[in-house]
Order: structure tokens, then C-alpha cells, then sequence
């Protein structure tokens, strides 16, 4: 009888982030190892000997579907390689803005009215080879409407064969039977604001409708569908009725945010609700897909958007706030961008008995990046207002 091996499970790849860690892109899921249980792993992309392993962490690996069976002298994989975070904190989660162009005119949009600007194909492949090399996790593909890029079916062709999760944010109108068969993501999340008369009176007429066909169409696809709602005057009393229908759809994740006051809504504030009201309903998104981001850093610790014109910033609210350009490399940006520790927040932040959970906060709600004043939308969700 053949000796027992155990190979790397296809979707897990093995990422040096600040600590040693195995993640499924399938799942999304993030196992920190230590480094005995690492190099066991590193073995294990050629295949490794069952017998080899520790008992206890062999059995969990095979229950996560970190590791699979497979006879001796099985193939090893094509890409056995470890990725390596060069700099601290780890850039793992990467908001591509490839457009601005969009169908819709949302009342709420923070880009406001920006004219024509789509990030040029050349600059994909070095992007996603960077962003892959240093310990990528995520890769968000955004808009305006993404699926308006001019060249998107080209960008789609760049997507597989990466190791990290890529997932679409769109708007879902666009999404057909042959475009959704056609996407090399893993994950599509479409915006849902409300039920239809609230997210219509959003984002215009038939377009509700348009969003939830094009969700199921992902979902027909086989693909990993969330959603992505927003709370304003309109959808406030839609959420018990919003909350059965994600729960029918079955989603993956359901995000729920208040919009930042930014571009078209800071001209909109009969969309504005009171923090209070909005609290009230944000308990019901999805537990946060972050891995447990560092609690030493302020909110988006790991993440970095890429801009339409290639620059890099700290996030698409803060496009002012940037590390470079592409064109000069993703990891010499991300490492050019300021990070604000918890540390430096006031002391009603540094304080607060939620501050491990919140961290300050979305600092452009707060004031600004290096603000030391709270988010005030956090101290209402978490009742410390």
C-alpha cells in the first residue's frame, strides 16, 4: 500500500504576514501557525508525509481543508511558492477603483461626479503580481461601476491562478447570464438599499430590480454572492423587511455601513439620519471578514485603494493621503503611506472599553487620518453615546 502524503488543499496558500499563516481564498479564512507547523506546510506543497506531522495539527489541518490526502508521488503543485510581507502592518486587503464611469447616479456616492477615468490594463499584471507577492489576501475590484472599464474582459482574463480572493462590487445591473458565467472572481457583492421603493428612489428607477436579478444570477453562476447596504432617511425603516430577504437569498455576507459625508451626499441631507437611528440597525451585517486586524493601528490597518489614475491611497474616502503610484510599485506605496497607531487617538478613544473591537473607527468620519478624535457613527453602534 502506498504511503499516505498530504499535499496543500488547492484554494490555501501559505502567506509570512506578521506571524505565519495558511489562508483558504475558497473560504476566506486565515489560520495563523507557528513556524514548526509552517515549515510542515511549506513541505507539504511538493507532499509531505502524514507521518511527519504532529498528530494534533495534521488532524486540524485535514478538518479546515488546509491539507488533503493524496497518494505518494503525486504531482506537486504548479505554484508552490510562500508569499513574504515585506513591511509592517501587512498590506492584505487591496480596493482596486478600476473606473469611474458608473450607470447609475446614487444619491449617496462619496466619489461625487468625477470625469471619465479608467486605470489603464498595463498596470493590472504588475499590480496583482505585487500585491500577490507580498501576502495579499483580498483583492476588491470597484468602480464607479467596474463592469463599465472599457477593457474589463481583459483585466477578468489577469484574475485566475493569483493567490488571493477576488470579489466584485457592483451595483448588479449589469450582471447577465454570459457576463456572471464569464468572471474569474470568487466572491460578487451587489448594494441593496433598501427594499425597492427606498433603494429606487437611491439609485433610480428599475434599479432594485436590475440589482436583485443580477444577484441571483452570480449566485446561479456559482458564485459567492454578499451584500453591501447603506443606512439613509430612505432605507432606515426598510431593515427588518431588507434583513428576511438577505436571509432568503442566502448570502455570503451582508455589510452594513453608514455613508461617510463625501461627494454627492454631503449635497443630500434630507439622506441623512440621525446616528442613533442608524446604530440600531448596523448589529444586524455580517460579522467582519478582517482576519483580526492589528489592534496596535486605527482602522484599515491592511488596506490600501488604488485609484482610477493609479495612485495609492490610504482608502477611496482619503484619496488625498497617498504612498505613490503603481507605476512605481505597490509595496514601495503602501509602505510610503502614513499608518495611525491607537496610541496616538485621544483619550476618549484610548480609553474606551470597546477600543480592542472599534479602533478608532472610520478615521475620515472621525476627521481625518491622523484625527485623534472617535468615529462617532463607532461610539453609537457600540453604545458608547
Amino acid at each position: 500500500m502506498a504511503a499516505v502524503v498530504v499535499s496543500l488543499a488547492t484554494d490555501v496558500s501559505l502567506k509570512r504576514l506578521e506571524a505565519p499563516c495558511a489562508y483558504n481564498r475558497a473560504t476566506d479564512d486565515l489560520f495563523q501557525v507557528n513556524d514548526d507547523g509552517f515549515a510542515f506546510l511549506e513541505r507539504a506543497l511538493a507532499g509531505a508525509p502524514a507521518a511527519d506531522a504532529d498528530p494534533e495539527f495534521l488532524a486540524t489541518c485535514l478538518a479546515e481543508g488546509i491539507l488533503v490526502e493524496a497518494a505518494a508521488g503525486a504531482p506537486a503543485r504548479a505554484t508552490a511558492v510562500t508569499a513574504v510581507a515585506d513591511a509592517e502592518p501587512s498590506l492584505r486587503y487591496l480596493l482596486v477603483h478600476l473606473t469611474t464611469r458608473c450607470n447609475l447616479r446614487c444619491g449617496h456616492c462619496y466619489l461625487g461626479d468625477p470625469a471619465a477615468l479608467d486605470l489603464p490594463v498595463e498596470l493590472i499584471a504588475p499590480l496583482l503580481d505585487d500585491f500577490a507577492g507580498g501576502g495579499g489576501l483580498r483583492l476588491l475590484l470597484s468602480g464607479g461601476e467596474p463592469l463599465l472599464h472599457p477593457r474589463f474582459h481583459e483585466i477578468n482574463a489577469l484574475l485566475p491562478d493569483r493567490d488571493v480572493r477576488v470579489v466584485l462590487l457592483t451595483n448588479g445591473t449589469l450582471l447577465d447570464r454570459d457576463t456572471a458565467a464569464r468572471l474569474n472572481v470568487h466572491e460578487v457583492q451587489v448594494s441593496l438599499d433598501g427594499m425597492e421603493a427606498a433603494h429606487d428612489a437611491l439609485r433610480g428607477t428599475g434599479s432594485f430590480a436590475a440589482a436583485l436579478a443580477g444577484l441571483r444570477t452570480a449566485k446561479a453562476a456559482g458564485l459567492q454572492v454578499s451584500v453591501a447596504s447603506t443606512v439613509n432617511a430612505l432605507d432606515v425603516p426598510d431593515f427588518d423587511d431588507l434583513a428576511e430577504l438577505v436571509h432568503d437569498l442566502d448570502v455570503w455576507q451582508w455589510t452594513i455601513d453608514v455613508p461617510s459625508d463625501a461627494g454627492r451626499f454631503a449635497d443630500r441631507p434630507d439622506l441623512h439620519v440621525p446616528l442613533g437611528a442608524a446604530a440600531r440597525v448596523l448589529h444586524l451585517s455580517s460579522p467582519s471578514g478582517s482576519h483580526g486586524d492589528d489592534e496596535d493601528y486605527t482602522c484599515g490597518a491592511h488596506l490600501a485603494a488604488v485609484m482610477p489614475d493609479g495612485a495609492v491611497c490610504k482608502c477611496g474616502l482619503l484619496p488625498e493621503v497617498r504612498g505613490g503610484n503603481v507605476r512605481s510599485g505597490l509595496q514601495v506605496a503602501w509602505r510610503a503611506l502614513p499608518h495611525q497607531r491607537t496610541a496616538t487617538l485621544g483619550e476618549a478613544c484610548r480609553a474606551c472599553a470597546v477600543l480592542a473591537e472599534c479602533r478608532g473607527g472610520c478615521r475620515y468620519r472621525a476627521g481625518g487620518l491622523l484625527c485623534e478624535a472617535p468615529d462617532p457613527v463607532q461610539c453609537y453602534r457600540f453604545g458608547v453615546v
